[in-house]
C-alpha cells in the first residue's frame, strides 16, 4: 500500500534530452541563416522563415523546462541528484534562449553578406551543441562519452575566429553612416556569438560534473 502512495519518478533524462533536441534544432538554424546572402529583398523571406522556426522551437523549450521544474518539485526520488538535474535544465534553457536571441539579432540586422569568420563560428557552435547531446546520452546511460578534445578544439577555434572577425569588422576604411552601422551590427552579432560559445561551455561543464559524480 505504501508503494502505491509514493510518487512515480518523472522521466527527467527524457526531459533533458528533449530540451537538448530543441537546442540542437535552434543551433542548426544559425548556419542556415548566415549562409543566406544577397540583396535584402531576395533573402528576407528565407530569413523570416528561419526566425519563425526559432521562435517556435524556443517556446517548445520553455514548455519542457517548466515541465521539468514542476515534476522535479513533486518527486522525491530522482535518477541523479536533483541539483544536477536542475543545473543542466537551467543551462539548456539559457542556451535555447541565447540561440534564439542570436537568430533574432542576425535576422534584424539583415546584412546582405555575413563574413566567413561568422559562418565558421556558427558551424562550430552547432558542432559544440551536438557534442553535448552525446554527453547527455552518456549520462543517461551511466557512461562517460565526453569528447573533451573535440569540444576544446571547436571552442578554441571560435575564440580565434571571434578575435579575427571583430578586428576585421572594426577595420573600417571609409567612415560613412552605412559602414559605421555595418560595423556596429557585426560587433553586436559577434558579441552574441561569444556569449553562445561561453554558454555551451557552461552546459558541457554541468554535464561533465554530473557524469563524474554518477558514472
Amino acid at each position: 500500500m505504501l508503494k502505491g502512495l509514493l510518487p512515480k519518478g518523472a522521466p527527467f533524462f527524457e526531459y533533458l534530452l528533449q530540451q537538448n533536441k530543441v537546442m540542437c534544432a535552434i543551433s542548426a538554424l544559425i548556419p542556415r541563416l548566415v549562409e543566406k546572402s544577397g540583396p535584402a529583398r531576395a533573402v528576407l523571406p528565407a530569413r523570416d522563415g528561419i526566425q519563425q522556426e526559432a521562435d517556435a522551437l524556443e517556446r517548445e523549450g520553455d514548455a519542457l523546462y517548466l515541465q521539468l521544474i514542476r515534476d522535479l518539485s513533486q518527486t522525491f526520488i530522482t535518477p541523479i541528484d536533483r541539483e544536477d538535474i536542475l543545473r543542466i535544465g537551467k543551462e539548456l534553457e539559457a542556451m535555447c534562449d541565447l540561440l534564439e536571441n542570436l537568430v533574432a539579432r542576425l535576422h534584424v540586422f539583415n546584412l546582405p553578406l555575413y563574413p566567413l569568420q561568422m559562418k565558421r563560428i556558427a558551424k562550430n557552435i552547432n558542432g559544440m551543441v551536438l557534442l553535448t547531446r552525446s554527453m547527455l546520452e552518456g549520462l543517461a546511460q551511466k557512461r562517460d562519452s565526453h569528447d573533451t578534445r573535440a569540444f576544446r578544439v571547436l571552442q578554441d577555434e571560435c575564440e580565434v575566429l571571434l578575435s579575427a572577425g571583430l578586428g576585421e569588422a572594426l577595420d573600417v576604411q571609409e567612415m560613412t553612416p552605412q559602414t559605421v552601422m555595418g560595423a556596429l551590427k557585426l560587433t553586436r552579432a559577434y558579441d552574441r556569438m561569444e556569449q553562445a560559445v561561453h554558454q555551451v561551455a557552461e552546459l558541457a561543464e554541468a554535464i561533465e560534473e554530473a557524469v563524474l559524480k554518477n558514472v
